[in-house]
């Protein structure tokens, strides 16, 4: 079951959300409370001061980040050598490189090609498009430029990650990787699963939130609205 709680900024609605995780706690019921990168700290602390050391167990504080560490953790990762942005470059050059002679936008290997590649897949990944979505849709372009940069992309997509497979891990891959691993195994099975203090969801997440919907026995998402509401959650 999928809930939404909504109103203006300070209107409750985090207030309404804890105690409901003091009550799931009293109980011992699985809970799981997701939040962005920053304000991980600051939750933990809260939920600590709310429901103290023997309950809190059963509310971690998860950001989409920590969440793929979990996943790992309990199922295993992939073997290989983490990619950082430094990295990342250096494989996309080789990549390129490598394409030379089959490219035809991106035909010219420079810093500032590079570059604009990494950022370009980058939200791609992020995205959940992958080099076969974007051949498709290459062949379907309404002029001759954007259907070679789209083929352009697929084909670098497709050989970078063809270079990184058993060798490499990409950071930006992860909550993919979790993603397949949550379905996978059920993770969010017998979970009250909640999201607070988000402004917006790249795909990747909303895969997770997918998951947690047909998985978890209650997914509640908290949402900011823009004005005083008649309700205000």
């Amino acid at each position: 079951m999928l809930s939404l709680i909504y109103g203006p900024s300070k209107s409750g609605k985090t207030e309404y959300i804890f105690k409901l995780l003091k009550e799931k706690a009293k109980l011992k019921e699985a809970t799981l409370l997701f939040v962005p990168e920053q304000f991980s700290f600051e939750n933990e602390r809260k939920l600590l001061e709310v429901l103290g050391n023997s309950d809190a167990i059963f509310a971690p504080v998860l950001s989409f980040s920590r969440l793929c560490d979990e996943i790992k953790r309990i199922y295993g990762g992939s073997a290989g050598t983490v990619i950082d942005e430094g990295l990342r470059l250096l494989i996309l050059t080789k990549t390129l490189k490598s394409l030379k002679g089959e490219l035809k936008y991106f035909k010219t290997s420079t810093a500032n090609t590079v570059d604009t590649v990494n950022s370009v897949i980058t939200e791609i990944k992020h995205s959940c498009i992958n080099s076969e979505m974007l051949l498709e849709v290459s062949k379907k372009a309404p002029n001759t430029v954007l259907s070679d940069k789209l083929s352009d992309l697929a084909l670098i997509i497709s050989t970078y990650n063809a270079i990184c497979v058993n060798a490499y891990i990409d950071p930006i891959d992860d909550l993919t990787f979790a993603y397949r691993k949550i379905t996978d195994n059920n993770y969010f099975k017998g979970k009250t699963v909640i999201f607070d203090g988000f402004s917006s969801f790249s795909s990747q997440q909303y895969n997770i939130i997918s998951a947690a919907v047909c998985q978890a026995d209650r997914v509640i998402v908290s949402l900011c609205s823009d004005g005083k509401t008649d309700d205000q959650y």
